[in-house]
């Protein structure tokens, strides 16, 4: 099952139960230039129809960045700007992201990333990634946190 639509492609995830067979997104640049922007939700990219054979501009990394079943992770284009961010809380019992998850990640062309959070901030932060460079010192119009591309 797929939803698709001008910005955003709906899919229904083919794992087991629990974590692998929710939804996943794929974000479209609105300009129709760049690669697209996965969103897995918590489910593995193997579960996940079309991550393995796209080459995308942006990721977030399945399940938080958790320990990963399979080691392979989707193809990231060379453009410069494809990131991956690691959605999670501060201070989480689960360690999130994993050493392990990073460096898989890391060996498949995602050599920048970005993270939500960390044990040396008190509340979890935002992460912004696109198919342009982002100017810096955007802010969160509805809290204090800033936006920077790392």
């Amino acid at each position: 099952m797929a939803i698709a639509g001008p910005l955003v492609d709906v899919v229904k995830c083919n794992g087991e139960p629990r974590n692998h067979n929710g939804l996943a997104m794929y974000a479209k640049d609105p300009q129709g230039y760049g690669a697209p922007i996965l969103l897995t939700g918590d489910a593995d990219y193997a579960a996940v129809p079309r991550a393995q054979s796209l080459n995308l501009g942006g990721l977030v990394a399945s399940h938080h960045g958790g320990r990963m079943r399979h080691p392979s992770v989707p193809r990231a284009t060379t453009t410069g700007l494809e990131r991956v961010v690691y959605s999670y809380g501060p201070g989480n019992s689960y360690n999130h992201a994993f050493p392990q998850t990073r460096q898989n990640h890391h060996n498949g062309g995602w050599t920048m990333s970005l993270d939500t959070g960390s044990n040396a901030t008190p509340r979890p932060s935002h992460a912004a990634i696109g198919w342009e460079p982002l100017p810096l010192g955007i802010g969160c119009p509805d809290c204090d946190l800033q936006i920077a591309q790392t």
